[in-house]
């Protein structure tokens, strides 16, 4: 199920024998922004860093993430992406116009792939911000503020010189379906958010067929709840840990985590979505099935298991509705012959006829 956040380079600092670090000091011996102002330095001078800042984000994001957002780093990092997208995409349509048609697919893949390369640690640093697991709710959102219509444009015109964009380039579809759908329509502003382009369009299409298996459902709804290094009650990072290592598991589920005792038992009798609801659940699925899983082989494994179609309801609408934003609510019917629906949420909290939401933004991860 990793799959469907961004994949991690490689293990960041913190996560090897020692545990993780608990100071900035640790992290970063000649100071966070000494070290993180250096990185960006590097990367405008197109040095190999992009893996570096990657590890820095993936691992220790409450420390890097605020240095990044601030107006002008999150401006430098931006016009770098933009930069380079413009000239791939440049130096696409000059390589094909030395090629006598026609191009033969493998050659066009390949010519692609090639240009694009250097956008590729950029656009994973923003898939991080918008989709990790540790992510805040708008933090995507508040990084490209402003900037939409532009980055927008310039991937787009990027993506249109590409063969089979959702075969070779993924996580950049990912990327512009995420600038294009989330972001309010003021933002947009004069000319007005495009229209969906056909490749945001089939993505979308494909997640809501997959969607029908109620299995690759689940395994979806669950992922950046079990995936969570934060405590799960309080959302404290883990890096604010005393001691090394990670945050305690729920000893009996093994799939949520918590800083402390209080959290736990806070979380365990909360007034909605406790985890009281849901751990025998979460203890009997994860007894057969991992997030490690890729999502055929979880749908797959469920189905062999015959996990019950209620619990899946139930394990849905709890990882989905536990942060839901508000006026809106998750529903999961698989149990009855249904499917994930959107429903509006009145102020007082009652859904009086479950009138399913279809709005034309859909945010893709």
């Amino acid at each position: 199920m990793r799959e469907s956040l961004p994949a991690e380079p490689h293990l960041p600092a913190g996560d090897l024998a020692g545990g993780w670090p608990r100071s900035l000091e640790e992290l970063f011996p000649e100071g966070t922004d000494r070290t993180l102002r250096s990185l960006l330095n590097l990367l405008e001078a197109d040095f190999p860093v992009g893996a570096t800042i990657l590890d820095r984000l993936s691992g220790f994001r409450p420390f890097v993430l605020p240095f990044l957002a601030t107006p002008e780093h999150r401006a430098r990092i931006i016009a770098k992406l933009l930069a380079r997208a413009r000239a791939a995409t440049s130096e696409i349509s000059s390589s094909f116009a030395k090629l006598r048609p026609p191009v033969l697919p493998a050659v066009h893949d390949r010519l692609t792939e090639g240009h694009t390369k250097p956008i590729e640690h950029l656009v994973q640093l923003l898939l991080f911000i918008f989709a990790h697991a540790d992510r805040g709710v708008d933090d995507g959102l508040m990084f490209v503020a402003g900037r939409e219509p532009e980055l927008f444009g310039v991937l787009n015109a990027l993506i249109e010189r590409i063969r089979d964009p959702l075969k070779t380039h993924d996580p950049l579809v990912r990327l512009i379906g995420l600038i294009w759908s989330g972001s309010p329509d003021t933002n947009w502003a004069p000319t007005g958010r495009p229209d969906m382009p056909p490749y945001i369009w089939e993505t979308f299409r494909r997640e809501l067929t997959k969607q029908k298996d109620p299995y690759i459902a689940l395994g979806s709804s669950l992922l950046e709840q079990t995936m969570r290094r934060s405590c799960h009650a309080c959302r404290k990072p883990v890096h604010e840990k005393e001691t090394s290592g990670g945050f305690a598991r729920c000893a009996n589920c093994r799939a949520v985590r918590y800083c402390s005792r209080q959290c736990q038992r806070a979380d365990w009798s909360r007034p909605a979505y406790p985890h009281k609801d849901v751990c025998g659940m979460l203890r009997e699925l994860f007894a057969f099935a991992d997030m490690q899983m890729s999502e055929e082989t979880f749908a797959l494994t469920c189905a062999a298991h015959a996990f019950p179609l209620g619990h899946v309801d139930r394990l849905i609408e709890w990882a989905c509705n536990r942060e839901a934003a508000p006026g809106a609510k998750t529903v999961s019917d698989y149990a009855r012959g249904g499917r994930v629906t959107i429903v509006e949420v009145p102020p007082t909290g009652v859904v009086p006829e479950l009138d399913i939401i279809v709005e034309k933004h859909t945010t893709i991860i």
